[in-house]
């Protein structure tokens, strides 16, 4: 029986390397977000570098797509356990699965916290959200990579993805970006 070699490369030449930025880039862009207050008018009653910060760093601990993220009730969060139960929202997710967040991000939360507002993010998609990242990335001195716009966002979430699957399971999910 002739035992034949197989590549090596094979199987890893059929999956691409995701778009992601480095955990430097992810501090330097979180940073920026945070200098929004300066140049853009509020959200709704929350200074759009609060904004921004909490809505960048919930979705560094989620990676949730941007619609479900706009969409997290404040009934889905409790600051005591620094826990997200993320519902069924027409995509994969099973229902009710607690996410912890970093102090980073909890900081963040509770800084836009409002216990009257049924939202966590106000409104479901702020005036030129798309460009108002450009900007955030732009001021963090950041490529935006292949694309603007959307595949901003898909970035964001595929970075927050790649550095989770980098830490063994018996950690926590990443370390905080502050």
């Amino acid at each position: 029986m002739h035992c034949q070699r197989q590549d090596p490369m094979r199987d890893a030449r059929r999956y691409r390397l995701p778009d992601a930025w480095t955990v430097d880039e992810v501090q330097r862009i979180v940073e920026a977000a945070g200098r929004l207050d300066w140049i853009r008018a509020p959200i709704g009653p929350i200074p759009a570098g609060q904004w921004w910060r909490a809505l960048l760093l919930v979705d560094y601990w989620t990676g949730l797509r941007v619609g479900a993220l706009l969409g997290i009730r404040r009934s889905e969060i409790d600051l005591e356990s620094a826990e997200i139960r993320i519902g069924q929202r027409g995509g994969p997710t099973p229902p009710e699965v607690p996410v912890r967040l970093g102090r980073d991000a909890l900081s963040a939360v509770r800084a836009i916290w409002e216990p009257e507002r049924e939202l966590l993010f106000v409104t479901k998609r702020p005036p030129s959200m798309h460009r108002q990242f450009g900007l955030i990335l732009d001021l963090a001195g950041v490529s935006a990579g292949k694309g603007r716009g959307r595949s901003q966002f898909e970035k964001w979430r595929q970075t927050a993805i790649t550095h989770a699957s980098m830490v063994p399971r018996s950690t926590h999910r990443f370390r905080n970006i502050d």
